[in-house]
C-alpha cells in the first residue's frame, strides 16, 4: 500500500511451488548540497553564489530536475533552472544571481525547492539569506568624521 508497483511470481512447479514477491522499493534520486549566505548587501546591488544537486539514485536512474521554488524577495536567475538524465554519482553545479531588495536595514531568508520533475515527493531545500546594511553611502563614523573637519576648516576662517 506505499502507492508503487511490486510483482508477485511462482516458481515452475507452481502446484507445491514457492510465490516470490520482489518489492519496489521508491529510493530518492535527488540531492543538493550547498547555501547561499550574503550579508552586507547594497540594496539593489547583484549577488552570485552556487549549489550543486546530485542524482544518488540506482544504477539505472536518469534524473530529472527543476527549481520549483524560490523565496518571494529578491530577483532570481539561475544557471541552468533545470536539467535532465544526470546519470547516478554526477552533479550539476547551479550558478546563483539574485538582485537585493530595496529595502535597508533588513534581513531576508528562506528556501530555493528543487524537485524531481519524476517524482515530486522526491525534492530538496537550499538555504538562502540576505542582508542589507542601515546606511548604503555613509557609515555614522565617516558622517561625524567628515563634519567635524568641516568644522575645523570653517572655524578656522572665522573671526574669534
Amino acid at each position: 500500500m506505499d502507492g508503487d508497483v511490486d510483482m508477485a511470481g511462482v516458481g515452475p512447479n507452481a502446484l507445491g511451488g514457492t510465490v516470490l514477491w520482489w518489492i519496489n522499493e521508491v529510493k530518492p534520486d535527488l540531492k543538493c548540497y550547498g547555501e547561499l549566505i550574503w550579508t552586507t548587501v547594497k540594496t539593489g546591488e547583484t549577488v552570485y553564489g552556487s549549489f550543486n544537486v546530485e542524482n544518488i539514485g540506482g544504477r539505472h536512474s536518469l534524473l530529472d530536475w527543476k527549481i520549483s521554488e524560490t523565496p518571494n524577495w529578491g530577483d532570481w536567475s539561475f544557471s541552468p533552472n533545470e536539467g535532465d538524465d544526470i546519470s547516478p554519482g554526477n552533479h550539476v553545479q547551479v550558478d546563483v544571481e539574485v538582485v537585493a531588495p530595496p529595502d535597508t536595514n533588513q534581513e531576508f531568508s528562506g528556501f530555493l525547492k528543487v524537485v524531481n520533475k519524476e517524482n515530486p515527493e522526491d525534492y530538496c531545500n537550499i538555504y538562502v539569506y540576505l542582508k542589507t546594511p542601515r546606511m548604503e553611502i555613509f557609515n555614522l563614523i565617516g558622517i561625524n568624521q567628515f563634519f567635524h573637519r568641516f568644522y575645523q576648516i570653517i572655524s578656522s576662517y572665522l573671526p574669534n
